[in-house]
């Protein structure tokens, strides 16, 4: 896996953040698949806090089944919530690489292979229901193998 960092952040964190890019990813995929990937982490500064979201993340190679993901996080959250946000935002980089969510843009989203026919809220995508219920865990044991 190649990772890199972009934004306001300071460099001693970026080693933190990098640990747990790495153990999210193992936690979430099998090895193969985490040495192809390519993450590029950018935080911002305001931008996020407009839209009421700490992080994004976004393919940037292929629709089906990508390498290459962007995640955004807003650097005013505390060090612990952007591990969590960055924890949600693996949970997304697993569901795109493993083709379980497919070309987020296209209509109807793709979902396990499945068309996303009706318009739900976002808090019922299936996707963001998986994210947010692993959040948590993945984060807890990323903290765990620190001590």
């Amino acid at each position: 896996m190649i990772i890199s960092f972009t934004g306001a952040v300071k460099k001693h964190d970026l080693q933190r953040y990098e640990r747990a890019i790495r153990n999210y990813a193992s936690q979430l995929m099998k090895g193969k698949l985490v040495e192809k990937l390519f993450i590029e982490v950018e935080f911002t500064r305001g931008m996020l806090r407009e839209t009421g979201a700490l992080g994004y993340c976004t393919w940037e190679d292929q629709p089906k089944k990508p390498r290459d993901f962007s995640i955004e996080l807003d650097a005013t959250q505390s060090a612990t919530r952007a591990l969590q946000t960055l924890a949600h935002e693996m949970v997304h980089v697993k569901q795109f690489a493993t083709g379980e969510l497919e070309d987020f843009c296209r209509k109807p989203r793709q979902w396990l292979g499945k068309p996303m026919v009706e318009e739900i809220s976002y808090q019922d995508e299936p996707w963001e229901i998986e994210a947010y219920d692993r959040e948590d865990g993945i984060y807890r044991a990323f903290k765990e193998s620190e001590k």
